[in-house]
């Protein structure tokens, strides 16, 4: 029947049918062609066997899991997905050819984490299939084959009935150690990152139940409290946040809805409008000022400016030019002159356990934003703060779940694969910082 068509209009068929079978928003596979240079590259996930998951072991790491569950007992985390797999592959002129003259395709496969023995043994067996199949169409029995059964040859498992498949990465590293371009702790950053981000998409793209509301929404619009892990649909929370603004916000901080645990301003700025937030740090701030025993606000009707104390008994505002005194908030009657706070009964004495606290909290607040300000950058989505602790150079707002670069700062678009987004361009093979050594993993050519 392929007779009766030319190499390319095979090609084409080829293409075509992959196009329409895996659409953009397959969370499992995607696919990309250059029609001028005959190139393209298939990004293949791993689909394990309904109800399987993989049991990684491996040493521990200074990241902050959203989704991954952690086996307290053995230090285990239980992985949904493992990083994909990247087929490249180029048609030949006469490509596939035919049974009495066959023209193989040539490929090349890549993966950010597994070693180059791993992907050799993985080549093989593509080529295998190749072999069986003489002059036939063949992308699509790749990509099964990467989807259905590389990962029981990775993992040297034929089981798909086991509720768990093991990988116990020292023992992995013990086997394929010589071949493998990352160290342990960055291939254990890697797997759960990896994970993290896939978990993150199918949360997105659910249907969930808002217990503010009780609207039905996807997963998409709500914001999940990094803290207690409790999601509420944003709308919710935005209202429930600009509310609290409008109150003045000075007798208690904003917490989630369902159970009071306290946010941060990188949480709060991930829900408020620009506007709303500059007013929530501009309450923050009074809210800061009003402990301190240094500062008052002016008396002075349509003025109340902030005041930097002379002294106990002296302000003198730097807006309109009133002296007054602290105490009675009228105009400064000097020292010798009875304050009117005196009079009537005998004032309380004062706390200074409540001043040496308003001090300590001034300067916990203030080593805080010195520290933003040095360690974390924004979120080129939502203007979230991020710190990078460790590991890759590949970002995922905890709040947004967009990915972006912390060395450019740039979003990655690419959400499928976001680490493809160090394979060209100002950031290739910057996959790791300065302090860790950089990553160029070639790909196996055959």
């Amino acid at each position: 029947m392929m007779c009766n068509y030319s190499a390319l209009e095979l090609q084409t068929m080829e293409l075509e049918y992959l196009f329409s079978t895996f659409g953009a928003a397959n969370p499992y596979v995607s696919l990309e062609f250059n029609g001028k240079t005959r190139k393209g590259s298939i990004c293949v996930y791993s689909k394990l066997a309904e109800g399987q998951k993989v049991l990684l072991r491996g040493p521990n790491v200074n990241i902050v899991l959203r989704n991954t569950v952690k086996l307290i007992d053995e230090g285990d985390y239980i992985l949904e997905y493992l990083p994909p797999l990247v087929l490249d592959f180029t048609f030949k002129n006469n490509y596939p050819g035919t049974g009495s003259k066959p023209i193989p395709l040539n490929f090349s496969l890549q993966s950010v984490w597994l070693p180059q023995s791993m992907l050799r043994h993985l080549v093989d067996e593509l080529m295998m299939i190749g072999n069986e199949n003489p002059g036939e169409l063949i992308l699509w029995q790749f990509i099964d084959f990467l989807q259905d059964r590389a990962i029981y040859e990775v993992l040297d498992s034929t089981e798909k009935t086991t509720s768990f498949l093991n990988l116990d990465l020292y023992k992995f590293y013990a086997c394929n150690g010589a071949s493998l371009e990352l160290s342990l702790k960055q291939c254990m950053e890697i797997l759960l990152l990896n994970n993290e981000d896939h978990l993150d998409f199918e949360f997105d793209i659910k249907l969930l139940d808002c217990p503010v509301c009780c609207e039905t929404k996807l997963g998409s619009m709500f914001f999940r409290f990094p803290k207690c892990r409790h999601d509420i649909c944003l709308r919710c929370v935005r209202q429930y946040f600009t509310g609290m603004l409008s109150d003045g916000l000075l007798l208690q901080k904003l917490a989630c809805l369902q159970c009071g645990e306290e946010v941060g301003p990188a949480e709060v700025r991930a829900v408020l409008s620009s506007k709303d937030y500059a007013t929530y740090e501009e309450l923050q701030l009074k809210r800061g000022l009003s402990l301190m025993p240094d500062i008052a606000n002016c008396p002075r009707p349509g003025c109340n400016a902030y005041v930097i104390l002379d002294n106990p008994h002296l302000g003198r505002c730097p807006a309109c030019e009133l002296a007054f005194c602290p105490h009675c908030l009228r105009t400064y009657h000097g020292t010798i002159n009875r304050c009117a706070m005196w009079e009537g009964p005998e004032p309380e004495v004062v706390d200074i356990e409540a001043e040496r606290l308003r001090a300590r909290v001034k300067k916990e607040e203030e080593a805080s934003r010195d520290y933003l300000n040095k360690n974390c950058k924004n979120c080129p989505n939502c203007r979230a703060s991020c710190e990078k602790v460790s590991g890759c150079n590949k970002m995922t707002c905890q709040f947004c779940h967009k990915h972006f670069c912390w060395i450019c700062g740039e979003l990655i678009l690419d959400q499928i694969n976001p680490y493809s987004h160090f394979s060209s361009g100002s950031c290739a093979n910057l996959l790791w910082n300065n302090t860790e050594p950089g990553i160029d993993i070639p790909p196996i050519i055959w």
